[in-house]
């Protein structure tokens, strides 16, 4: 229940202002601004700092791209003195992307060469897993898609102490690096580094201690099968992803200067501490998930439903959100006693009689709110609908609703504890405010589309105007 509300205030904040004149009001020029993600001209510096790059300072403008550098990543520019720094030997660097829902990483050590892969795993909003992966991890660079969502990166940014709008950015137009206050380096790599057949390839290649020099491609698949998935899409495009980065900056733990490729001792999964590590196969075996296709051939291709299974007797929640998150509950089995004592004690308060009112309440508004993260994508690329925001006001209201509900409750109880400390009612009035000051929900129903208010904006108003005068005269 908390996962999808929790991230609601930080969201909105950050977009509501903005969100509205990029969609609705032009600039004193007539244009309408540029969308989120723009490319950006910037200064590259040097990241020697980090251990693994060894390159001169240089600026990147119109006439310099990835092409002007060599073999040896340095620029063709006899100005820029050459820098000479020493690899580190302890450099942790983790590459991880979320998509779809769903959240896949590896991981390298060059202290110990060992790569560790990340099972694909679902991940919601509130990136609790991601929080996990990075606190075991303690990564010194962080590897992540260019074309991640902007949340995912804002997360990540907040994690590691820094701000991905206030960060050093150092990038070419290719790939583009944060640097954070605490000397944590996000780099983002081109999506044609995340390849999945390149990066099974690059797996499949890897010189593993125990396995047979003259193994054919299919033995190296049934060898490292048993080490890792190979079926794992996200996980295995970042592990190709960092492989690819490592060889790029000549990554090597034996310190050969004449070998580019990368030493890897060990491969095998990562295992986060408060979480068991359980792969499908189990899982089927267990029916804790039981996927029922359609008995139509033409019917049978896609999702398909939940069978009989006990993710499909125990799912009671109201919400998509709420089923969302149970599913990775019951994918990743907390380990964690004091996590487990916590969830049993609030099942425990719901599941008294005298609570049943309570109980009911709390999923009635539960099941009237809407997952807003595809609503904030809509906003931050101007084309938000009428009832994008209509869904938002009412979220924001159920929200509040959920607080006073919290206010009331033992205090003593982990998530409504969370709800009367952490949640902000104000700002979510202010936004409600800002939203009902713009649009006029009225006329935009009435004429079905996006309509603002008058007196809002003098360039808005005059142009809507001239538009009535223009509409009048021809018909």
């Amino acid at each position: 229940m908390n996962s999808g509300k929790t991230n609601i205030l930080d969201s909105l904040s950050s977009i509501s202002n903005s969100a509205f004149r990029n969609q609705c009001l032009p600039n004193s020029e007539g244009e309408f601004p540029t969308t989120f993600g723009s490319s950006l001209s910037v200064q590259r510096k040097s990241v020697s700092s980090i251990g693994l790059i060894n390159t001169p300072e240089f600026a990147v403008n119109q006439n310099h791209s990835v092409g002007d550098l060599d073999s040896n990543n340095e620029i063709e520019n006899t100005t820029a003195p050459q820098q000479d720094t020493c690899h580190s030997e302890n450099e942790n660097i983790l590459c991880v992307v979320w998509a779809n829902g769903s959240l896949g990483g590896a991981f390298y050590s060059t202290s110990n060469a060992v790569l560790q892969c990340l099972e694909d795993c679902m991940e919601s909003t509130s990136f609790y897993f991601t929080e996990k992966l990075l606190s075991s991890m303690n990564p010194h660079v962080i590897l992540t898609c260019s074309r991640q969502d902007s949340i995912f990166i804002n997360f990540i940014a907040k994690h590691t102490g820094g701000d991905s709008e206030n960060s050093n950015i150092i990038g070419t137009s290719h790939s583009e690096t944060h640097e954070f206050h605490r000397g944590v380096v996000l780099e983002e790599l081109p999506l044609s580094d995340f390849n999945y057949v390149a990066g099974r390839n690059k797996i499949l290649n890897l010189k593993i201690p125990g396995m047979p020099e003259n193994a054919t491609q299919i033995d190296k698949a049934i060898y490292i099968s048993g080490l890792i998935p190979l079926d794992k899409e996200l996980m295995i495009k970042c592990a190709g992803a960092l492989l690819m980065y490592l060889e790029k900056i000549q990554v090597n733990v034996q310190r050969e200067q004449q070998s580019h490729s990368v030493s890897v001792i060990e491969l095998k999964l990562i295992s986060l501490t408060d979480y068991l590590t359980i792969n499908d196969d189990t899982l089927k075996a267990l029916y804790v998930f039981r996927k029922e296709v359609h008995p139509s051939v033409y019917k049978s291709f896609g999702y398909g439903k939940e069978g009989l299974s006990l993710f499909g007797i125990f799912n009671k929640t109201k919400s998509s959100i709420g089923s969302t998150l149970f599913r990775s509950w019951m994918n990743n089995p907390l380990k964690n006693f004091n996590e487990i004592q916590e969830r049993l004690v609030c099942i425990e308060f719901l599941s008294k009689i005298k609570n049943t009112e309570v109980l009911k309440l709390l999923q009635l508004s539960i099941r009237k709110a809407k997952n807003l993260q595809p609503k904030f994508a809509k906003m931050l690329k101007s084309v938000a609908t009428l009832q994008d925001w209509q869904s938002i006001v009412k979220t924001c209201s159920i929200c509040l609703d959920i607080k006073n509900i919290c206010d009331k409750l033992p205090a003593n109880i982990s998530i409504f504890h969370k709800f009367q400390t952490k949640f902000i009612p104000n700002a979510f009035q202010q936004i409600l405010k800002l939203i009902e000051r713009f649009i006029d929900f009225n006329a935009s129903s009435l004429h079905g589309r996006f309509i603002i208010k008058k007196d809002i904006d003098s360039i808005l108003d005059k142009n809507v105007k001239m538009k009535l005068i223009i509409s009048f005269r021809l018909f």
